[in-house]
């Protein structure tokens, strides 16, 4: 490989591991779950793998910024490390995801990603996990006053890992824990691959520990006929995304022998290349059409219950989402003030307010939740929310922050 090139969506990010600095790299998008720990002088190597910079242009800039050689084999070891976690942008890789993908196409289910390594793989095991998220509710929910509030017809909960979130996931399906269980639970997830399409669908089966569960096919019917645009051209997606999978983790857990209930998975992708184009999401075809068709979907379904789900995180700030800045508590303060008065425009409904509550400033904060909410929002267009939980995480080196919340939604 005399001109090596690293895959570019690969993430690369600040970890705390030894007494030096350390970076982790992983796949994002769990193509495969192998991470690599590298130090400071391999993360310049690497950010030289451009695919234009040969073996010896690599030796002569390493030579240039540390005043010493780098032997070629040593840059042949390290392109063959990252080669073998299928993080290099070759023939290799590329074999691998098509192969990935037409395994995905030809099965009649869609298996988990992330369990045993985002959440217990065994079932009791994963039943204890999940119980101790709801054991730590200290703090009283706010609500409104359980004889006014009316019928539960929604909730926002994070798409972060359990690790972060898990308590605020459980802030928001407390909620649903009350409530009278829906016959299908309409999931708008966040899609954090590239899709050329705003809303993607799938059919199969979603498997978890906790066991398979169906989709409702007679929604996603309706769903494809009133819709005018492809729903399903991006459908591998669906493979190795987390967002939908970690709340049908809780939902299995909360409904476990109580009904046999039905999903409709929706991966909202970015919004981004509509809005790059001077539209708004409220005067897009393409969005508001896919709004106009789950109402649609919703009213010609009367005789069951529908439930709307969006795993939607927040804020993404700082060096590992491509900013220049580190995250302090100036950082931190300015993004939960922003984040309050976006969160009370999702509380009203307000479409045009949120968008412009995100927008502002050009998105500064880098909302990825902001197609699922949008489009959920859209949707139910009548009630009140209410926030139960606004959460922070913050890397203790500065180099990232992302914020979620946990929100319920009656039909006063």
């Amino acid at each position: 490989m005399e001109y090596p090139k690293l895959r570019t969506d690969i993430e690369i990010f600040p970890a705390k591991i030894s007494d030096g600095p350390t970076f982790c790299v992983r796949d994002p998008f769990n193509l495969t779950d192998k991470m690599l720990f590298i130090p400071p002088q391999t993360l310049f190597i690497i950010s030289l793998f451009n695919g234009k910079n040969s073996l010896l242009d690599i030796q002569a800039a390493f030579m240039r910024k540390y005043g010493t050689l780098l032997p070629r084999n040593k840059i042949e070891e390290l392109v063959d490390s990252f080669d073998a976690c299928l993080f290099m942008d070759n023939e290799k890789f590329e074999g691998q995801k098509v192969k990935n993908e037409e395994e995905f196409r030809k099965s009649a289910v869609r298996k988990p990603v992330l369990a045993g390594r985002g959440y217990e793989l065994e079932p009791e095991k994963l039943k204890k996990q999940i119980g101790e998220y709801f054991k730590s509710i200290t703090e009283p929910i706010i609500t409104v006053n359980e004889n006014k509030r009316g019928t539960l017809q929604g909730i926002i909960a994070p798409h972060i890992d359990f690790m972060r979130g898990g308590p605020c996931y459980a802030f928001a399906y407390q909620e649903v824990m009350k409530s009278e269980p829906a016959d299908t639970y309409l999931i708008l997830g966040t899609s954090h691959a590239f899709s050329k399409t705003p809303f993607i669908l799938c059919r199969k089966k979603f498997v978890t520990p906790f066991g398979e569960i169906e989709v409702d096919q007679d929604i996603v019917d309706i769903l494809e006929k009133e819709y005018g645009y492809p729903l399903f051209d991006d459908e591998k997606n669906h493979q190795n995304e987390h967002s939908i999978e970690f709340q049908l983790v809780f939902l299995q857990y909360l409904l476990a022998g109580k009904k046999d209930i039905k999903i409709v998975p929706v991966l909202c992708g970015s919004f981004h290349n509509i809005i790059a184009k001077g539209e708004e999401p409220f005067s897009s075809l393409q969005i508001m059409e896919f709004i106009g068709a789950v109402k649609k979907a919703i009213s010609s379904s009367s005789k069951k219950r529908i439930f709307i789900i969006a795993g939607a995180d927040l804020a993404h700030i700082g060096q590992q989402f491509g900013d220049t800045f580190q995250v302090d508590r100036n950082i931190l303060n300015w993004v939960e003030k922003e984040d309050m008065v976006m969160l009370n425009t999702i509380k009203s409904l307000d479409l045009k307010a949120f968008y412009n509550s995100v927008y502002h400033d050009g998105d500064k904060r880098k909302i990825c939740g902001f197609p699922p909410i949008f489009t959920m929002l859209g949707v139910m267009d009548s009630g009140t929310g209410y926030l139960l939980k606004y959460e922070k995480w913050a890397d203790p080196g500065g180099a990232a922050a992302v914020t979620f919340a946990g929100m319920a939604f009656y039909d006063e």
